[in-house]
């Protein structure tokens, strides 16, 4: 099929038969289909080499090629659903090989304990349930799948009250921990404030030690009596009426 040139431009193109590069360029295309009002054809993106791999793993591919290319280009409906069929067709073809390899790619992923919490959070959100639909036919059972979830949550004090709450499905553990995020987020900052204060005032009370001398009196610093001393032959005389010699 031709293209034309600057809708190509806008469109990824995937030109590995990895898993890696076909996560990848799923994302890209359906940010790329989302912002297009007639977007190409997923498997009209695919080098040809890749596409001729992608027959090979897939037997069936050929025939459904074949036949989307048939389909009338003004019959977008249809050409969605073909879109989507062909995207399924790959995903299990990429899918984790059972459930034991789906459960150690979760555990590749975390929430870390370093910068904004809520931040991190949604970052490790996106990316499981990125993960959970690449599980295809080999998705863990949902306890397993909430288990894993909680594990990969770095901060200590978080996992803590996340697995408290005993949510029985991933959507509920995650918007629980979205939850507890934020109040762990806010707790931290109001400890980092307090601490930056603490510094700011014990660094000030050093400041003014350090710039204080001493009185000639009593040696004490920062004493009133040193201001009323004065000198009168030889005798140190204060305001008091104390004298030394």
């Amino acid at each position: 099929m031709h293209l034309p040139e600057t809708k190509l431009n806008n469109a990824p193109f995937l030109r590995k038969a990895t898993t890696k590069s076909w996560y990848t360029f799923r994302q890209d295309y359906e940010q790329y289909a989302a912002r297009e009002a007639d977007p190409i054809v997923a498997f009209d993106l695919i080098e040809t080499q890749v596409l001729e791999v992608l027959k090979i793993r897939i037997p069936e591919l050929e025939g459904f090629l074949e036949y989307a290319n048939e389909t009338p280009d003004e019959e977008p409906a249809d050409t969605s659903e073909l879109n989507e069929a062909f995207i399924t067709m790959v995903d299990e073809l990429m899918q984790p090989l059972d459930e034991v390899d789906a459960l150690d790619r979760f555990k590749d992923l975390s929430c870390g304990s370093e910068g904004n919490l809520i931040y991190n959070m949604a970052a490790y959100a996106l990316a499981y349930k990125r993960q959970v639909r690449n599980c295809c036919k080999v998705r863990p059972t949902e306890k397993l799948i909430v288990d894993a979830f909680v594990a990969g949550i770095r901060y200590g004090r978080l996992k803590e009250r996340v697995n408290a709450k005993k949510a029985k499905t991933l959507d509920e553990t995650i918007a629980e921990a979205f939850i507890q995020a934020t109040e762990a987020e806010k707790a931290r900052r109001e400890h980092q404030r307090v601490e930056r204060e603490s510094a700011t005032s014990a660094t000030m009370t050093k400041a003014k030690e350090k710039s204080e001398t001493a009185c000639e009196y009593c040696q004490r610093k920062g004493c009133r009596l040193k201001s009323f001393t004065v000198n009168r032959s030889g005798v140190k005389v204060v305001k008091t009426g104390r004298s030394s010699l």
